[in-house]
């Protein structure tokens, strides 16, 4: 795939982001929303701000499951573990999506 220049990266992160959108739905239970990730970002800034706030939350779920007394169970370690590999695959495959 041919890569594009910082400014054209620019005009179409711009563009994206200010593009009219469908009303987001969102599943107020698990918080899950259909609205795309990049939705209220403006420019390469805050998509970096919301990289780092997911790289900072899979830190604390991977404190929190290092931190686990008693035995390991699905819970507290299989679950937690997926719950870290969830928000890296997210901020590799956002970002790879921005790149393309």
């Amino acid at each position: 795939m041919p890569s594009i220049g910082p400014i054209a990266f620019v005009v179409l992160f711009t563009l994206a982001a200010s593009a009219p959108r469908a009303e987001a739905q969102s599943n107020p239970a698990t918080g899950a929303s259909n609205a795309p990730f990049w939705t209220g970002m403006s420019d390469a800034a805050a998509f970096e701000r919301a990289m780092d706030a997911r790289l900072a939350h899979a830190s604390q779920l991977l404190d929190a499951m290092v931190a686990a007394t008693g035995p390991r169970t699905v819970a507290n370690t299989l679950r937690a573990f997926d719950d870290v590999q969830l928000e890296l695959d997210a901020v590799g495959s956002q970002a790879g999506l921005i790149q393309s």
